[in-house]
């Protein structure tokens, strides 16, 4: 089935972010046999280092800037 890396999210210790577009699963998946499958297309993952910002990282970054009160009534008297 389809299998999708993000090339920047690679770790030499074998991590990185993998998708599957299979259809039972359509989420994140971990790979067991990810540096035998990158080997496949010539790349070896120890050779390779993390450049780029996982999901979870992005989701973590924006949640931690957004402002809420832009999107609340925060602060605001709210009529019945």
């Amino acid at each position: 089935y389809p299998l999708c890396v993000k090339l920047g999210t690679i770790t030499p210790d074998g991590d990185a972010e993998v998708y599957s577009y299979d259809a039972s699963e359509d989420a994140m998946v971990r790979d067991p046999y990810l540096a035998k499958h990158l080997a496949h297309f010539g790349l070896d993952i120890k050779k390779l280092k993390k450049t780029d910002k996982t999901l979870i990282e992005m989701e973590v970054d924006f949640n931690m800037k957004h402002v809420f009160s832009a999107v609340t009534e925060d602060g605001k008297q709210l009529k019945p």
